[in-house]
């Protein structure tokens, strides 16, 4: 297993810098208006990497203009798999619906417009979605963000920790399952997102594709992990006024407090009102004497009942378990517990409550539960919070997640800020 050390990452990423001022003395000797480019498109352990700093407005611009091509695709891509999209007029309409009834939070309307001037600034007249024959709008760059809100993930994730693991340190681990389309099998993008250097936020690593700039997997610069799962639920207590779950997670994870996770994340989610049900596993580092590493947050647009959350702690197991914590795509607090085999067959697996876990073990569960019938598995993460530390497997060459090698990644190593100097023009 090939794993990335900090001279080879920064020597990558000196190589990426390098090619954006060479862009930027193009753009100078031709006279033209420079734009600051906040960010650079590398890898880590054979993944892509993008990474963008700055305020929403910069990031956003980095992320277009460095993944312009990749994201017009992709968005064409999803037009064009009717059994996804509903094909062209479908999308149109469901995109009117959507926007009607979501509000995006805080700087998130300035990096998805930051976004498009990058993609026009890079594609000029390319920028085109062929199957609607019209240019990308910033209204299209949303819908593609509350892609999850119309069509849900099918995941399962646990969390082990204390006398679990061989060192106490927590692990957590998660599969994301969606409905099989090849333009995403072998489109996988990491993405760190790093905010200015005095913000409140926390700068996170999102296992994601171009474009999107939700969290679906992340762990944050604190060890903090979130990740997305699917619950049916029934009718929201209000008509409108959602935020795309998506970003309720990204709130999650960039505002979470490192020293009061649960009641943070809870009071975060709180704010916002999801259309649609789900499980948020979050987990974070074990430190001795403390009674969890890890939660479940069973959250929907029912504010009427607990504000829209319920937090699952291991107490809530119903019997002594107290090292490990599960959840798949059913609410097991919030309302009558449903049946799931893959939630049966992972606490089955935690049986033999004396055997420590390990990051293979853990990829090993990850595999039993992977979805082959109607769904496709596009990402194996193992997440280490204590050691900042995540190991994926990600789909590709046609393959499921489980099938593929397993890669690492030194979470804090690529969420660092850059120097001054690292930023670019185009």
């Amino acid at each position: 297993m090939k794993h990335v050390c900090r001279k080879t990452l920064n020597f990558a990423m000196a190589m990426a810098a390098c090619c954006l001022c060479l862009h930027a003395t193009i753009a100078l000797a031709g006279d033209k208006p420079t734009v600051a480019i906040n960010g650079e498109l590398t890898s880590v352990d054979g993944m892509r990497l993008l990474r963008v700093w700055g305020d929403a407005e910069a990031r956003g611009y980095a992320h277009g203009y460095l993944l312009a091509e990749d994201i017009v695709s992709l968005f064409n891509d999803y037009i064009n798999t009717e059994q996804l999209s509903g094909g062209p007029q479908q999308y149109e309409t469901l995109r009117g619906r959507m926007l009607a009834v979501m509000k995006l939070p805080g700087d998130i309307p300035a990096e998805l417009r930051g976004m498009l001037r990058g993609i026009e600034a890079k594609l000029k007249d390319g920028a085109r979605i062929a199957a609607l024959g019209r240019a990308l709008q910033y209204e299209d760059l949303v819908a593609m963000n509350c892609i999850p809100d119309a069509a849900g993930v099918a995941c399962s994730s646990f969390a082990v920790w204390g006398d679990r693991t061989k060192d106490g340190d927590t692990i957590a681990a998660r599969n994301l399952d969606w409905y099989p389309a090849r333009f995403l099998i072998d489109s996988h993008l990491l993405i760190a997102h790093i905010p200015e250097e005095n913000s409140p936020r926390h700068a996170w690593l999102s296992v994601s594709w171009p474009g999107m700039i939700i969290c679906l997997t992340g762990m944050n610069e604190h060890g903090t992990t979130v990740a997305m799962h699917d619950v049916f639920q029934t009718k929201p207590s209000s008509p409108g006024g959602f935020t795309p779950r998506g970003f309720c997670l990204r709130e999650a994870i960039e505002r979470a407090q490192p020293d009061n996770v649960i009641e943070s994340v809870a009071s975060v989610l709180r704010e916002h009102q999801p259309m649609v049900g789900n499980n948020v596993p979050v987990s974070f580092p074990f430190e001795k004497g403390a009674k969890t590493a890890a939660a479940i947050f069973e959250y929907d647009g029912n504010a009427k009942r607990d504000g829209g959350v319920t937090v699952r702690l291991v107490t809530d197991n119903g019997s002594d378990k107290d090292d490990f914590i599960i959840a798949t795509n059913d609410y097991r607090k919030r309302r009558a517990i449903g049946h799931c085999g893959r939630y049966q067959l992972l606490d089955g697996s935690f049986a033999d409550g004396d055997k420590t876990i390990s990051t293979k073990d853990a990829f090993e569960r990850l595999q039993q539960v992977s979805l082959d019938r109607g769904y496709f598995t596009y990402q194996s993460v193992i997440f280490e919070p204590n050691k900042r530390r995540m190991r994926l497997a990600l789909s590709g060459d046609g393959q499921a997640a489980p099938k593929r090698k397993t890669q690492r990644v030194k979470v804090n190593e690529v969420l660092q800020r850059p120097n001054e100097s690292s930023t670019s023009t185009d």
